[in-house]
Protein backbone atom coordinates (compact mmCIF):
# COMPACT_ATOMS: atom_id res chain seq x y z
CA UNK A 1 0.00 0.00 0.00
CA UNK A 2 1.23 3.49 -0.78
CA UNK A 3 0.04 6.97 0.16
CA UNK A 4 -2.04 7.43 -3.00
CA UNK A 5 -3.87 4.12 -2.47
CA UNK A 6 -4.59 5.02 1.13
CA UNK A 7 -5.81 8.51 0.21
CA UNK A 8 -8.17 6.97 -2.36
CA UNK A 9 -9.46 4.24 -0.04
CA UNK A 10 -13.21 4.27 0.59
CA UNK A 11 -14.42 2.70 3.80
CA UNK A 12 -17.92 1.23 4.06
CA UNK A 13 -20.33 2.93 6.43
CA UNK A 14 -22.59 1.26 8.95
CA UNK A 15 -25.56 2.61 10.84
CA UNK A 16 -27.03 -0.21 12.86
CA UNK A 17 -23.94 -2.23 13.74
CA UNK A 18 -21.13 -1.12 15.99
CA UNK A 19 -18.71 1.07 14.05
CA UNK A 20 -15.93 3.60 14.54
CA UNK A 21 -16.36 7.38 14.73
CA UNK A 22 -15.79 8.78 11.25
CA UNK A 23 -13.96 11.94 12.36
CA UNK A 24 -11.45 10.01 14.48
CA UNK A 25 -10.75 7.46 11.73
CA UNK A 26 -10.37 10.17 9.09
CA UNK A 27 -7.91 12.08 11.29
CA UNK A 28 -5.74 8.98 11.76
CA UNK A 29 -5.90 8.07 8.07
CA UNK A 30 -4.79 11.61 7.16
CA UNK A 31 -1.77 11.17 9.45
CA UNK A 32 -1.07 7.76 7.89
CA UNK A 33 -1.16 9.25 4.38
CA UNK A 34 1.38 11.87 5.52
CA UNK A 35 3.51 9.12 7.07
CA UNK A 36 3.50 6.94 3.96
CA UNK A 37 4.18 9.96 1.75
CA UNK A 38 7.17 10.90 3.94
CA UNK A 39 8.55 7.36 3.70
CA UNK A 40 8.12 7.37 -0.08
CA UNK A 41 10.15 10.58 -0.22
CA UNK A 42 12.91 9.15 1.96
CA UNK A 43 11.95 11.10 5.07
CA UNK A 44 11.08 9.59 8.46
CA UNK A 45 7.40 8.99 9.07
CA UNK A 46 5.72 11.32 11.57
CA UNK A 47 3.59 8.38 12.72
CA UNK A 48 4.94 5.09 14.03
CA UNK A 49 3.31 1.76 13.17
CA UNK A 50 2.92 1.04 16.88
CA UNK A 51 0.97 4.26 17.35
CA UNK A 52 -1.53 3.05 14.75
CA UNK A 53 -1.78 -0.34 16.45
CA UNK A 54 -2.46 1.26 19.84
CA UNK A 55 -5.07 3.73 18.57
CA UNK A 56 -8.58 3.22 19.91
CA UNK A 57 -11.60 4.81 18.31
CA UNK A 58 -14.90 5.82 19.85
CA UNK A 59 -17.53 3.17 19.15
CA UNK A 60 -20.71 4.42 17.49
CA UNK A 61 -24.02 2.61 17.14
CA UNK A 62 -27.26 3.78 15.50
CA UNK A 63 -25.46 6.65 13.78
CA UNK A 64 -23.29 6.96 10.70
CA UNK A 65 -19.93 5.28 11.35
CA UNK A 66 -17.23 3.36 9.54
CA UNK A 67 -17.45 -0.42 9.56
CA UNK A 68 -15.03 -1.49 12.31
CA UNK A 69 -13.74 -4.59 10.49
CA UNK A 70 -12.99 -2.60 7.32
CA UNK A 71 -11.11 0.04 9.34
CA UNK A 72 -9.07 -2.62 11.13
CA UNK A 73 -8.20 -4.34 7.83
CA UNK A 74 -7.13 -1.09 6.20
CA UNK A 75 -5.01 -0.02 9.16
CA UNK A 76 -3.37 -3.47 9.29
CA UNK A 77 -2.23 -2.90 5.69
CA UNK A 78 -0.94 0.58 6.59
CA UNK A 79 1.07 -0.83 9.52
CA UNK A 80 2.66 -3.43 7.25
CA UNK A 81 3.54 -0.73 4.70
CA UNK A 82 5.06 1.58 7.33
CA UNK A 83 7.05 -1.26 8.90
CA UNK A 84 8.45 -2.11 5.46
CA UNK A 85 10.04 1.36 5.38
CA UNK A 86 11.77 0.94 8.75
CA UNK A 87 15.43 -0.10 8.70
CA UNK A 88 15.81 -3.81 9.45
CA UNK A 89 15.50 -4.60 13.13
CA UNK A 90 14.37 -1.11 14.05
CA UNK A 91 11.07 -0.45 15.71
CA UNK A 92 9.72 2.88 16.79
CA UNK A 93 8.88 3.23 20.47
CA UNK A 94 5.16 3.13 21.12
CA UNK A 95 3.63 6.46 21.98
CA UNK A 96 0.12 7.15 23.13
CA UNK A 97 -1.05 10.66 22.49
CA UNK A 98 -4.77 10.97 23.19
CA UNK A 99 -6.86 12.88 20.71
CA UNK A 100 -8.47 16.13 21.88
CA UNK A 101 -11.83 14.34 21.84
CA UNK A 102 -10.53 11.66 24.22
CA UNK A 103 -9.09 14.30 26.55
CA UNK A 104 -12.35 16.29 26.56
CA UNK A 105 -14.36 13.13 27.28
CA UNK A 106 -12.05 12.20 30.18
CA UNK A 107 -12.29 15.70 31.67
CA UNK A 108 -16.09 15.65 31.36
CA UNK A 109 -16.28 12.21 33.00
CA UNK A 110 -14.06 13.38 35.86
CA UNK A 111 -16.27 16.42 36.42
CA UNK A 112 -19.41 14.25 36.43
CA UNK A 113 -17.76 11.88 38.88
CA UNK A 114 -16.94 14.76 41.22
CA UNK A 115 -20.43 16.26 40.97
CA UNK A 116 -22.25 12.98 41.57
CA UNK A 117 -19.81 12.03 44.31
CA UNK A 118 -20.55 15.32 46.06
CA UNK A 119 -24.28 14.73 45.73
CA UNK A 120 -23.97 11.25 47.24
CA UNK A 121 -21.95 12.59 50.17
CA UNK A 122 -24.44 15.42 50.76
CA UNK A 123 -27.38 13.00 50.73
CA UNK A 124 -25.52 10.73 53.14
CA UNK A 125 -24.91 13.61 55.54
CA UNK A 126 -28.57 14.63 55.39
CA UNK A 127 -29.67 11.05 56.09
CA UNK A 128 -27.33 10.77 59.09
CA UNK A 129 -28.47 14.11 60.53
CA UNK A 130 -32.14 13.32 59.94
CA UNK A 131 -31.74 9.87 61.52
CA UNK A 132 -30.15 11.35 64.65
CA UNK A 133 -32.76 14.05 65.10
CA UNK A 134 -35.80 12.03 64.09
CA UNK A 135 -34.60 8.74 65.54
CA UNK A 136 -34.14 10.25 69.00
CA UNK A 137 -37.64 11.70 69.19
Amino acid sequence: MNSAELAAAVLPHTRFRDGFAIDEVDALIDRCVEGLRACEQGRPSPIAPEEIVMTQFRHVRFADAYDADAVDDLLDRVVVALRAHLPEGETAPPQYIPSPDVVARAERNLLLFKVFGGIVIAVGVVVVIATRFLGGA
